[in-house]
C-alpha cells in the first residue's frame, strides 16, 4: 500500500508489419495493456486500406448474422497482409450472398406471406360467430372484387364511406372488408397506402363455414413455416460450405484491431506498438507474446514527455471498497495522495458514531455479507455495521434496550455535550489531516522545497485558536503560525505588501476551517437523534400490554430506524468526506487506466489450431 497511486509502466514493442495483428491481440489479451501512441501520428489513417472491406462487413453482418455460424478463429489472424486477408474474407461473404440471394428473396416473400396470414387469423377471430361468407366476397363476379383495406386506427376512413364494407377493429389498426369494382381496385389500394395503410385481396381458398376456413388458414400457415425453416437450414448449410466461419473470424479480428489499436504506428515495414501496462515487468508481456508465436520482446522505457501516465489505485482488499469515494471526485494523479486507506478508518468511525447500536450494526453487517456477491459496495455495509456495533457497546445500546448491557463509555442522552464535543475534536483532526496531505503533495510537485511551510503555519494558527478556548496561553501557537507564514511569504515574494496579503489569507482560511469544524457537530447530533428514536420506539412498546404487539412494534420500529437512519447517515458521512475533507487536498486530475478490450478470439468464440 502506498500513500499515492502507482504509475503504469511505459512499454514498447517493434515487430514486422505482418505481425501487427498477432502482437496487439496477444498484448490486449493479458488485460494489462492500454495502447497509446508515442508518435503524433497513429495508425488510424494508416489503417485506411482496411476501411472499405470492414465497412462492407459491418453492413452485411446485421442483415445476415442469423444465417451465419459462430466465427472460427485461427491461431493467427492473417498469414497474408491484413488488407489482402480482409478482401479475401469479404469475398467469401459476397460469394455466399450471391448464391443465397434466390433463397433470401423467397424467404422475404414468405415472411410477407406469413404476416398476411397472421392478419387473416385476426380477422377470422373477429368474425367468429358471424354469417359473413368471405368466399362470396372473394368471388363476386366479373365486375366486383373483395378487398381488405388495412388502415391505422387514427386514419380518416371517409374516402371509403360509400363502399359496401364491414369495418373491423384490430388493435391499433382498422380492417375494412369491402366490395369494389375491379377497375377501381388500384385506386382504393393507393388511397389506403396514402393513409399509411395497405391493401389485401381476399383469398379464393376462403371457402365454407368459419371452422373450415380456419383449418385451411392453419394449413397455409404450417406450410409457410415449414418452408421458412427449410430455407433457413439451406442458408446455414451454404454458409458452412462457403467458409463463412473462418471469414468472420478474420474480419472480426481486423475490426477489433482498427477499433482498439488505433494508437499503433505502422511504417512501410514495421509495426511500433506502445502504451501503458500494469504488469510489474517485461516478463509477463513477453510470455504472452511467446505463447502467440510472436518473435519479439517488450521493453519498459521512460515515457515520452508529452504523454501522462494513467494512475492505478494500489490498495489492499479491505480499503478497495472506499475507492468509490475517491472516484466520485475524480482519479488522483501520480503526484496526489490516494485517501482510500484513510477513508477505511474515517468512514466507519463517523457512521458508527452516528448509528451506535449493537443490534442495528449486526443487522447492517449481515445485510452486507448477504449482498457481497451481488453488490461490489456491500463490504462498506459490513465495515460500517461492525463499527456501529462497536459504538453500540460503548453506548450500552442494543435495539434501543439500554439496560441489557453496561456502556463501556457513555449513554449519548445522559451526556449530550460530550457527545457533541467529541465529533468536533475529531473533525479538527480530519481537517488537519487534509492540510497535511496537501503539504505532502506540495513536496511532491513543487519546485520550492519549503512550499509545505504555508500549510504547516495554517495548522499552527488553526490549532492555536482551538486550544486557546481551553488554555488561553496556547495563543502563542497561533501567533507562531502567523509569523512563520509571513516570513515564508517574504522569503518567496520579497515584497513588503506580501505581509498584508498573507494576513488576509490566514484570516479567511482560518475562519473557513473553524466553520467547517462546526459541520462535524452533526455527527454528534445524529448520535443523539438515533438514541432519541430508539427511546421513542421503546417507550411506545412499553405502553402495550399484548406481548405479540410489543414484539411487532419493536421489530417494525427498529427496522424503520435502520433503514431511515442508515440512508441519512450514509449521506451525511459522504458529505463530510467529500466537501470537508477532500477539498483540502484532492484535485482528481489523474487519468484512469483503461485496459484495451480483449480481442474477439479471446473474448468469445472458438479457437482453432491450424
Amino acid at each position: 500500500m502506498s500513500l499515492r497511486p502507482k504509475s503504469a509502466n511505459w512499454f514498447e514493442v517493434v515487430v514486422p508489419k505482418h505481425e501487427c495483428s498477432a502482437t496487439t491481440e496477444a498484448l490486449a489479451a493479458t488485460g494489462k495493456v492500454q495502447f497509446e501512441c508515442a508518435s503524433e501520428r497513429g495508425a488510424r489513417e494508416l489503417f485506411a486500406e482496411l476501411s472499405e472491406p470492414l465497412d462492407n462487413f459491418r453492413t452485411l453482418l446485421p442483415a445476415y448474422r442469423n444465417w451465419w455460424p459462430e466465427p472460427l478463429f485461427e491461431e493467427r489472424c492473417c498469414v497474408v497482409p491484413m488488407a489482402q486477408a480482409a478482401r479475401h474474407a469479404l469475398g467469401r461473404l459476397r460469394v455466399w450472398q450471391r448464391r443465397a440471394q434466390p433463397r433470401l428473396d423467397e424467404l422475404h416473400d414468405l415472411r410477407a406471406r406469413q404476416a398476411e396470414l397472421s392478419l387473416w387469423r385476426d380477422i377470422l377471430d373477429r368474425l367468429a360467430g358471424s354469417d359473413l361468407d368471405l368466399n362470396a366476397l372473394s368471388e363476386s363476379g366479373p365486375l366486383l372484387k373483395g378487398l381488405c383495406l388495412l388502415l391505422p386506427a387514427s386514419a380518416d376512413p371517409s374516402p371509403f364511406a360509400r363502399l359496401l364494407s364491414l369495418p373491423l377493429p384490430l388493435g391499433n389498426r382498422r380492417a375494412i372488408l369491402a366490395l369494389v369494382r375491379r377497375e377501381d381496385t388500384a385506386d382504393y389500394c393507393r388511397q389506403a397506402e396514402a393513409l399509411q395503410g395497405s391493401c389485401l385481396c381476399i383469398p379464393t381458398w376462403f371457402q365454407g363455414p368459419g371452422g373450415e376456413m380456419r383449418d385451411r388458414l392453419e394449413a397455409q400457415v404450417a406450410g409457410v413455416e415449414e418452408r421458412i425453416e427449410r430455407l433457413g437450414e439451406e442458408l446455414r448449410q451454404l454458409a458452412g460450405r462457403s467458409g463463412i466461419a473462418r471469414a468472420l473470424g478474420v474480419l472480426q479480428r481486423l475490426d477489433w484491431l482498427t477499433s482498439h489499436a488505433e494508437e499503433v504506428v505502422l511504417t512501410a515495414d514495421d509495426c511500433w506498438i506502445t502504451g501503458w501496462t500494469t504488469a510489474g515487468d517485461e516478463a509477463a508481456l513477453n510470455r504472452a507474446l511467446a505463447a502467440a508465436g510472436v518473435d519479439a520482446k517488450a521493453q519498459f522505457l521512460d515515457a515520452p514527455d508529452h504523454v501522462r501516465s494513467p494512475a492505478i489505485l494500489d490498495n489492499p482488499s479491505w480499503a478497495r471498497p472506499y475507492e468509490v469515494f475517491t472516484r466520485a471526485m475524480g482519479m488522483p494523479a501520480a503526484n496526489e495522495a490516494d485517501p482510500s486507506a484513510w477513508l477505511a478508518i474515517l468512514v466507519p468511525l463517523m457512521f458508527g458514531y452516528m448509528c451506535g447500536d449493537l443490534g442495528h450494526g449486526l443487522v447492517i453487517a449481515l445485510a452486507g455479507l448477504l449482498l457481497r456477491r451481488r453488490w461490489s459496495l456491500a463490504w462498506l455495509l459490513v465495515y460500517c455495521g461492525l463499527a456501529a456495533s462497536g459504538f453500540g457497546l460503548l453506548y450500552g445500546d442494543i435495539f434501543g434496550l439500554e439496560g441489557l448491557i453496561t456502556p463501556l463509555w457513555l449513554r449519548p442522552l445522559d451526556d449530550p455535550l460530550l457527545t457533541l464535543a467529541v465529533p468536533l475534536a475529531g473533525g479538527a483532526v480530519v481537517l488537519t489531516l487534509g492540510l497535511l496531505l496537501n503539504s505532502v503533495q506540495l513536496c511532491w510537485v513543487s519546485r520550492q522545497p519549503l512550499a509545505w511551510v504555508a500549510d504547516v503555519a495554517q495548522v499552527c494558527v488553526y490549532w492555536g485558536l482551538i486550544l486557546a478556548f481551553y488554555r488561553p496561553v496556547m495563543l502563542w501557537l497561533a501567533l507562531t503560525g502567523v509569523l512563520l507564514c509571513v516570513v515564508y511569504r517574504l522569503g518567496v515574494e520579497r515584497v513588503g505588501k506580501a505581509i498584508f496579503a498573507t494576513f488576509g489569507e490566514l484570516v479567511e482560511n482560518t475562519l473557513q476551517l473553524l466553520l467547517n469544524t462546526l459541520s462535524f457537530v452533526r455527527v454528534g447530533a445524529f448520535a443523539l437523534a438515533h438514541a432519541g428514536l430508539s427511546s421513542a420506539v421503546l417507550a411506545l412498546a412499553d405502553g402495550l400490554s399484548n406481548h405479540l404487539v410489543y414484539i411487532l412494534v419493536m421489530v417494525l420500529g427498529n427496522a424503520v430506524i435502520i433503514l431511515l437512519e442508515g440512508l441519512v447517515v450514509s449521506i451525511q458521512t459522504t458529505r463530510l468526506i467529500l466537501f470537508e475533507f477532500f477539498v483540502r487536498f484532492f484535485h482528481g486530475q489523474g487519468r484512469v487506466f483503461e485496459p484495451t478490450h480483449s480481442p474477439p478470439s479471446v473474448a468469445r468464440g472458438q479457437r482453432h489450431e491450424s
